[in-house]
């Protein structure tokens, strides 16, 4: 007898596919002093807006592994202005010290750097800037020119040697095959931008003590799912960010 049950199929995504179709991706790159956190405040007082620490990354790079320390803000909810700061720079420890070495601390005292873009010594990528301690990525949306408002505000500190670094995003060569470097940050802004909208979720359930949905007794009139509503209109609400909250 002819079975007319449909055998399941596996579908695989490619979420790369669409990168930058609906999103705009700036590089910055910046020196200074400052330890990651103090670089965080900064930012946050350039900008009038709150750095939150979003998690210490581990980035592998050609067997050898550092955490880096990952900084991020919602820099204006409507144009999906959102920023992440990352050391672009970072202490080799010794094996003895790297179990105790803390990323927001700015590691060890060891003056021997890795870079992860930089035109000579130990640089992952290469690229046609020297020394630079900081990178700065700005997601925002297609349609708005964020880069230029960004570069503005970060080259108004006199204390920052800025660098847009936004060419970092550009492939002249094989569109089927990227460069390392551009697969490399397209696959770290696509990965940060999902560990944003998870620690936004995460914050707001907080807020709500867990009722993320209204009870069905609460409707005046009938409802037939039950599925969970998205966080995300909560998320983009401009009442979450007022001054008095």
């Amino acid at each position: 007898m002819k079975s007319y049950i449909a055998t399941s199929k596996e579908i695989k995504v490619d979420a790369m596919s669409s990168f930058g179709q609906y999103i705009s991706h700036d590089v910055f790159m910046f020196r200074s002093d400052n330890t990651p956190i103090q670089m965080a405040r900064d930012l946050g007082l350039l900008f009038h807006s709150t750095f939150r620490f979003l998690a210490s990354d581990l980035i592998a790079l050609k067997n050898v592994g550092f955490e880096c320390p990952l900084f991020f803000s919602v820099l204006n909810v409507s144009v999906g202005m959102k920023a992440v700061l990352m050391p672009n720079k970072i202490v080799t420890p010794s094996g003895e010290l790297s179990p105790n070495a803390d990323p927001l601390l700015g590691f060890s005292l060891f003056e021997e750097y890795r870079y992860l873009f930089n035109k000579k010594g130990r640089g992952e990528f290469p690229c046609d800037w020297v020394d630079y301690d900081y990178l700065f990525l700005l997601h925002s949306d297609k349609d708005y020119d964020a880069a230029t408002e960004v570069h503005r505000i970060l080259s108004s500190e006199k204390k920052l040697q800025v660098q847009d670094a936004s060419s970092l995003m550009e492939n002249d060569g094989n569109k089927k095959k990227l460069p390392k470097s551009l697969d490399f940050l397209q696959k770290l802004f696509m990965e940060t931008d999902i560990m944003m909208t998870n620690f936004q979720e995460e914050w707001l359930q907080k807020k709500l003590h867990g009722v993320v949905s209204i009870p069905r007794e609460n409707y005046s009139y009938r409802r037939y799912d039950d599925n969970t509503p998205s966080l995300m209109p909560m998320i983009n609400s401009p009442l979450l960010r007022r001054e008095d909250y």
